[in-house]
């Protein structure tokens, strides 16, 4: 099984406060944290670290978060991607839906399913609807 402290992780989310804020919670995680503020930044970066998970918001400016999902799995079918928006749905990318705001006490259980072999590219449709109901109640 995958340590949660020896993963990278890339996480893009545009608003400043919310990126701080929630790059303080993954530095608790892992050390090896790579923080994005638009799918540009987010796609070099990616590119550059080859991150184990890639945590994402869609509404960010020069490119969202959906153009930079699709991007990075133009390349790249395995990586998890998990995306936390205040959006609920996204038709048919290959996600891991966490729905804002987010219940951080479930966070990492979420983290790890995401990055464990048995459950990659992503977990079950299944496993993300309890997910995701849980975060947000």
């Amino acid at each position: 099984m995958v340590k949660l402290k020896d993963i990278v992780i890339l996480y893009a989310e545009d608003e400043v406060v919310t990126n701080k804020i929630f790059t303080k919670k993954l530095e608790r995680i892992t050390k090896n944290v790579y923080s994005t503020f638009n799918g540009n930044e987010a796609f070099e970066k990616y590119l550059e670290v080859k991150p184990d998970l890639i945590i994402t918001d869609i509404n960010m400016p020069l490119m969202n978060g959906g153009e930079f999902i699709a991007k990075v799995r133009e390349l790249d079918s395995t990586t998890p991607i998990i995306v936390v928006t205040a959006y609920a749905y996204f038709g048919d990318l290959d996600i891991n839906l966490i729905k804002k705001p987010i219940n951080f006490s479930l966070f990492n259980s979420i983290i790890q399913s995401a990055i464990s072999s048995e459950n990659l590219p992503n977990v079950t449709d299944e496993l993300k609807i309890q997910n995701i109901y849980a975060l947000i109640h």
